[in-house]
């Protein structure tokens, strides 16, 4: 069955209090080439026109028309609380999810679906190890540029001296 929205109902209402038809409203929509975009099946307008005759013209969904909460009652979830909860006075008593569920005969997905909507959380509880102090580095590349950089600047005249010997060895070579 195609799901109405709260218009596409309202439109149905509409044209039902116009003394249409259900199959009058069907052909409506079928001929109606702007509106008929979307999906509609006769059987479905058929059941929405039945709905709003019997609800005497309401389009709001009837409170309490869902499927009933089996699992989540609210003595279960305060049940399911206490046992994931360690008293104040008797830390690292609580039961884990798992645990829970076998003892309360709810799935672990229930449980941990009650878990999170109550704001409770399972961490695991671990030694924190001693951070271990790291060897004293070498130096980064970066320092070892600016030290090679800095020697270059040192050697000045050298250097200088250095780059024009070898200039000109390598062009009296080739000659």
């Amino acid at each position: 069955m195609t799901v109405l929205s709260k218009e596409d109902l309202i439109e149905i209402r509409t044209l039902l209090s116009l003394n249409k038809t259900p199959q009058e409203i069907f052909e409506f929509r079928v001929a109606n080439a702007l509106r008929g975009e979307r999906d509609w099946k006769r059987r479905t307008i058929y059941d929405a026109c039945k709905k709003i005759q019997a609800q005497q013209g309401s389009v709001e969904r009837r409170h309490g028309s869902g499927r009933p909460r089996a699992v989540r009652t609210e003595e279960n979830v305060d049940r399911v609380e206490r046992l994931l909860q360690s008293p104040p006075h008797l830390p690292g008593t609580h039961l884990s999810a798992r645990k829970v569920a076998r003892a309360t005969g709810i799935s672990r997905s229930s449980v941990r679906r009650i878990a999170k909507i109550r704001g409770l959380h399972a961490r695991k509880k671990t030694k924190v190890h001693r951070i271990p102090i790291p060897k004293k580095r070498r130096e980064t590349n970066e320092q070892r540029r600016m030290r090679l950089s800095q020697d270059l600047l040192d050697m000045g005249e050298h250097l200088v001296t250095l780059l024009l010997y070898m200039f000109f060895f390598v062009l009296n070579n080739k000659s």
